[in-house]
This record gives structure tokens, sequence and C-alpha cells, in this order.
């Protein structure tokens, strides 16, 4: 255990974020599971002889699915222990007795596993798209939805800030609002859970009277370490919604600095089914998730948008001007395609 703390430090390094120690948490649930496998049975566990066992290497991606893993989480299994494999040979504990040549045949066994399940992994992956494809979310029913969605979250904020301690209430306009920001932008869940008040007041303090809009940079979201903050244009409407919550919020005196929090100020982690409800109560088609609307405005900027918004749509910070011109591109989208059902 000392040395699994090792390693576990290891995997946050340093100035770690919070979904970073989340995903080392991960990494280090399937170690462990490895490990546990590992030593069944056997004696002596304080000489790591144990894992020199190719066999039990080769048996284990069939007992991952018997437990009703996916394929390609079985994959993900065998990556993380490769990982791990790796840093025990190059750092092996003081107590370790493991020869070389065990390790090189045990990390052997985990290659030929990995091999062999890519072609079940690649099939799987095909099947998983052709179900999205099947739930895809057409820019006309996205342009209904935010329609609705400025329909319902005033009406909501209005019956809010007289019942602000209602909680049910409270999580349809949470679920309702990222439903309006998925289906504007296509950002993840966890930007709309992640984004903090803080972050609320800095994009007041820098709008301009001049500037068509507002905008939000959330630091703290699943893709950040590569394409840094996730940004959230807003109109001065839009916005002003905002700036409705944050006065309810107050009234409320949460213990947390994020703009949207569940009951014991934490985040917001049904965000999803929050938003699908939502989705029903507008009596819109189908019940998508919020990674369904995301692929469907991934497509659609990929279809609409110039090369250069589109591949570069997060890896870029963009200025105001930038992001009012992306989101009139989307809108006159949307508006061109529901031209061509309605024809």
């Amino acid at each position: 255990m000392q040395y699994l703390a090792g390693y576990r430090r290891h995997l946050v390094g340093a100035l770690p974020s919070k979904k970073h120690v989340e995903n080392a948490r991960s990494k280090m649930g399937r170690v462990d599971q490895f490990l546990r496998r590992m030593a069944e049975g056997k004696s002596g566990l304080e000489t790591w002889r144990f894992m020199a066992d190719a066999d039990r290497v080769l048996g284990w991606p069939a007992d991952l699915l018997k437990q009703g893993k996916q394929i390609t989480t079985v994959k993900v299994y065998l990556v993380n222990t490769g990982q791990f494999l790796t840093y025990f040979t190059e750092t092996p504990p003081e107590t370790s007795t493991v020869p070389q040549h065990g390790l090189v045949s045990v990390s052997r066994a985990l290659k030929s596993a990995a091999g062999q399940i890519s072609t079940t992994v690649v099939l799987h992956q095909i099947q998983v798209k052709d179900q999205k494809e099947k739930r895809t979310v057409s820019a006309p029913v996205l342009r209904r939805c935010l329609e609705e969605c400025r329909r319902w979250i005033p009406e909501l904020l209005r019956d809010s800030s007289r019942r602000r301690h209602d909680v049910v209430l409270r999580y349809q306009l949470f679920g309702c609002f990222a439903l309006f920001v998925a289906s504007l932008y296509g950002h993840r869940a966890g930007v709309v859970r992640n984004m903090t008040a803080a972050e609320v007041r800095e994009a007041e303090d820098g709008h301009r009277r001049d500037s068509s809009g507002y905008v939000i940079n959330v630091r703290q979201h699943k893709t950040a370490r590569a394409f840094g903050s996730a940004q959230l244009f807003l109109t001065p409407e839009e916005f002003g919604w905002l700036k409705s919550w944050m006065t309810i919020r107050s009234k409320l005196r949460p213990q947390t600095d994020l703009v949207f929090f569940n009951c014991n100020g934490g985040p917001v982690h049904k965000l999803t089914s929050f938003a699908r409800d939502a989705w029903a109560r507008m009596r819109l088609p189908g019940s998508p998730s919020l990674t369904d609307i995301r692929t469907a405005v991934a497509t659609m900027a990929r279809d609409t948008s110039a090369r250069r918004t589109a591949d570069r749509f997060y890896a870029m910070q963009l200025s105001v001007t930038q992001l009012a011109a992306m989101r009139r591109t989307f809108d006159v989208s949307r508006g061109d395609a529901e031209q061509t059902v309605d024809e």
C-alpha cells in the first residue's frame, strides 16, 4: 500500500486539478483490481513475485467482460495496467525480487491481450457511432429547443425568486440552462457544472458597453489541460438570466463558489438527467443526452463553419467579436436547415 501511495502521487503530479485527481483515483482502482487478481491465492506477497504470471494476465480480459465491462473499458484497464507496469519496472519496490524476465513476460502478455481485443474494440466503436447517429438531433429541433429555453428560463427564474427554497424548481432551472448551453454551443455538462461565481463576475467586469455580449471563461472542464478555458458567449439578455440567478443564489448563501450546486453545496452530478427532464417538458422529440446534443452541434460546426473555426473551436481563446460572429453563423445554419425541412 505504501508503494501504491507513491504511484498515486506520481499520477496526481504537481498542481493537479480536481478532474486530474479524479482520473488518478480511477486509474488506481483499475491497478488495484489487477494486483488483487494477480495475488489471489498466492503467498509471499511482499516479494511481488506474484506479478510474474503471464497466464493470469491473458485471462484477465475475459474475466472483465464476464463482470459486465464493455470491451472499450477493458482496453482502458489494460492501458492503465501497462502504465503501472512500466513504472514498476523502472522503480521497483525495495522488497521486490521479481526477475526481469518475469516482468518482460507480463508486459508482453498485456500487449498481446490489447492487440487481440483491438478488432472487437473497433467494431464496438462503430456500433456505438451507429447508435449515436440514430439519436441525432436535427438543426430545426435544436432551434426549437433554444426557443423553448428562452421562454422557460425567465419563467423559472421568476418562480425561483418567489420560491427560492424549492429544490425541484431549482433543478428544473439548472437542467433548462444546461440544455440551452449544450444546444447553443455543444459544451459538455462539465462546463455548466463547474462554472464559478468568480468567472461570472469576471465576465461582467470585463464587459464593454460597445460589445455585443458577455464572455464567460470556464477554467475547469474535461479538456482544459489541452485547450484552456471553455468560452461561453451570452447576449445581454442571456447574461441577465445568470445575473437574476446570482441574486437568488446570494440569498441561499451556499458554501461553494459554484454557480449551480446541489443540496450539499457540491457539483450537480445529475445535470444530464435534469436536462432530459427539461427536454421532455418542452415536448421535443426523442430523449437525447447532453452528449447527443453536443454531437449534433459539433457536426453542424464541422459542416457549416469555416475550417479554421471548426478545427479550433476549443483550441483558441476568441474575442467577443469572434464569438459573436460564430454565434451568428450557428444561428444562420439552424435557420437554413429549418427552411430546408419546411420546403
